[in-house]
Order: C-alpha cells, then sequence, then structure tokens
C-alpha cells in the first residue's frame, strides 16, 4: 500500500500540471490570434510570406528581415479620451483617463508606485491585455483603430521602465537595421550619450555583451533613449527613463529634447522633470487628480 501512495500521488499532480498547461496554452494562442489577419485565431496556422528577402551582395545566402513601417503622419495634437482598462476583478487597471497633448509639448506622468502610471502607457499604444477597455484615442481629431500598429517609429516610440538590448554591437541595438548616418548620430547626441561611446575603445562597434551588462545602468538607459529616437518619432513615450541617471545628465537630455521640439509623454518623479513639464498629469489609484 505505501509502495503505491507515490502512484497515487503523482496522478492528480500530473493532471493539474496538465491543466494548467491547457490554460496557458490558450491565453498564449488567443494573444496570438489578435496579431493576424482579421483577429481569427484560426490564421495563426494558415502559409503566409515572410517578410524576408535574401541577401543581396553578401554571398551568405541567408535571410535579411524587411522592414516595414507605418507611413509618417505629423502629430499635431494627441487626444485621450476616457480610456479606462481593467485586469481581473476590475479592481486594477485606469479609469475614465482624458487628456491632451500639443505638438512640441512635454507632459509628465506622476503618482505613487501601484496607482496605474505604466498601465496608462501600454493602453495607450495598446500594448496592454487588459480584460476589457474602453475609450478613444485621437492623432490629429482622428481615432486611432488599431493602437498597435499606428503606435510605432516614426509615428511612436516607447522606451519601458527597463530596456531591453541585445549582445550585439551598440550602432546594432540602436539602429537595429540598415545605419542612417547622421539619424544615428543626431539620436546619440539627443540622447546624450555619444561623449560615453567616443571614449571606448572600438567606439560605436563595441559589443555590450549579454542584455548590456557591459554598460552601467545609466549608459543602458541613454542608449535605449537613442534607439528610440534615431527614427526621429512624431510621438516619444519614456516610462520613468530617469530612474537611473544623475541629476545632470537628466537636464542635458530634457534640454535636448526640448530644443528638438519633440512631443514627449514621461513617466517621472524627479523634480527637474516636474519643472520643465508643460503639463503634468498626477495619478491615484487609476485615475487623474490634477
Amino acid at each position: 500500500f505505501v509502495s503505491y501512495l507515490t502512484w497515487l500521488d503523482f496522478l492528480p499532480r500530473m493532471m493539474g500540471r496538465m491543466f494548467a498547461r491547457h490554460k496557458q496554452a490558450a491565453v498564449a494562442f488567443g494573444r496570438m490570434g489578435t496579431l493576424v489577419a482579421n483577429g481569427d485565431p484560426a490564421n495563426t496556422v494558415l502559409p503566409r510570406q515572410l517578410p524576408i528577402d535574401a541577401r543581396s551582395g553578401r554571398g551568405s545566402g541567408e535571410p535579411d528581415l524587411v522592414v516595414t513601417r507605418p507611413k509618417r503622419t505629423r502629430l499635431e495634437q494627441l487626444e485621450v479620451r476616457g480610456l479606462t482598462a481593467t485586469y481581473g476583478s476590475g479592481s486594477a487597471g485606469i479609469q475614465e483617463i482624458s487628456f491632451t497633448m500639443k505638438r512640441g509639448s512635454f507632459t509628465v506622468l506622476t503618482g505613487p508606485i501601484g496607482s496605474g502610471k505604466s498601465t496608462l502607457l501600454r493602453v495607450l499604444l495598446g500594448l496592454s491585455w487588459e480584460t476589457s477597455g474602453t475609450g478613444m484615442v485621437l492623432w490629429n481629431g482622428q481615432v486611432v483603430e488599431d493602437r498597435a500598429a499606428f503606435f510605432v517609429p516614426p509615428n511612436s516610440a516607447f522606451l519601458p521602465q527597463v530596456p531591453q538590448l541585445v549582445s550585439d554591437s551598440l550602432a546594432d541595438n540602436v539602429n537595429l537595421g540598415p545605419r542612417n548616418e547622421e539619424g544615428f548620430a543626431r539620436a546619440l547626441s539627443l540622447a546624450s550619450i555619444a561623449e560615453d561611446l567616443a571614449q571606448l575603445p572600438a567606439g560605436v562597434d563595441t559589443m555590450v555583451g549579454p542584455r548590456g551588462l557591459r554598460l552601467s545602468g545609466g549608459q543602458r538607459q541613454r542608449l535605449a533613449t537613442a534607439r528610440a529616437l534615431v527614427h526621429q518619432p512624431e510621438l516619444v513615450v519614456l516610462d520613468d527613463l530617469s530612474s537611473a541617471l544623475d541629476v545632470e545628465t537628466e537636464i542635458d537630455l530634457w534640454t535636448n529634447l526640448a530644443e528638438a521640439g519633440m512631443t514627449v509623454l514621461a513617466v517621472s518623479h524627479r523634480a527637474v522633470a516636474l519643472d520643465r513639464a508643460d503639463q503634468i498629469l498626477r495619478l491615484e489609484n487609476g485615475r487623474l487628480t490634477g
């Protein structure tokens, strides 16, 4: 009897694991369904033409990614109306968020930890998997129907709290594709990292290592900022960019973005950002309080 207890215990554990993986697979499949044509989950298994071409003139025969971007739409005004997103029981998320941003303005989103700042940014950009959501985002008075497809370079660029770098050169981490020398140099200058890279032995060809471990926290954030700015987006969205920057570097960064005339929506708690803001949005418990 004792020897069979192990088998009796093994069965419910395996059944529980199987049901858990089935639930995870259903969630993943549902998410994939929203990324394919017409949002039909059945399309995830249909054959399709991948956006790759053979490399020309390199002799390797390896495929090369063909980058396709939406047509640039000049931003004059961004308006958010009644944006609401809830998770689970509905206690978490954001409620009835409305605000307006003009071209070239600097808007700072602030509030206590857990108030929904990052959620607001991700819902605005169409990056959130909320269980329910309402509201509209208007670009120059026109409703943005597919925010995830629209809010990408050159229309918008997003820098999350923890930037992700690949184990490649500094230049490739910024460009993620063909390099435009003028735009590349401009992005490094705006991100206040050009002087740091000039001091490295290999310059922009320096390998950053896995997840950028060869760089300091501030350098990783500024390098990721340069990546967000390299395509000169109409809207720049920054989630707590200055968390690893010293005050002087942060002042330089905000000054550079203001002088470049960029429209910026940034999460920050630092006084230097609040002092320079054209508009301050205070978020508490998922609602704007000022």
